[in-house]
């Protein structure tokens, strides 16, 4: 059976306020957390998914044997989707164990943003999950 497994780190959606919807993501910064990643990568390849206008980077790193079973990794508020403490040392791990992971840039919010500013934010990342299922189901995931 094809598995793809959601791990959400560090995301809470039980307190999500819909009341400052008009922020949207900061993409000079999604910009600038690529530029760093991608000058630095040694584990995985870049992907760049789909969203609108926007393609946001995806990080994805093959399983070492045929599995068939995929994991889908979120970084936590603020940071990127190789984040050193949680999201590099899964993304090296997991492949390693059988498991393919697709580690995806959330939204994020300007430097000093609030923990309301980033639930305005929650609405853009449910289509990057999205697609993030729709890359991995493409390639037989």
């Amino acid at each position: 059976m094809k598995n793809i497994v959601l791990f959400v780190i560090s995301i809470s959606l039980s307190s999500l306020s819909l009341t400052n919807l008009c922020l949207a993501s900061d993409q000079a910064r999604e910009k600038k957390h690529a530029d760093e990643i991608l000058a630095s990568l040694v584990v995985g390849e870049e992907v760049w998914l789909p969203n609108g206008d926007q393609p946001f980077l995806g990080l994805f790193t093959v399983a070492e044997d045929t599995s068939t079973d995929a994991v889908i990794l979120l970084h936590g508020t603020g940071v990127h989707p190789n984040w050193p403490d949680v999201i590099f040392p899964l993304r090296e791990g997991l492949p390693e164990e059988g498991w393919s992971s697709l580690a995806i840039q959330l939204p994020v919010a300007s430097l000093g943003a609030t923990f309301d500013e980033y639930l305005a934010l929650f609405p853009e990342v449910s289509p990057r999950i999205d697609a993030a299922i729709a890359f991995l189901h493409e390639r037989g995931y």
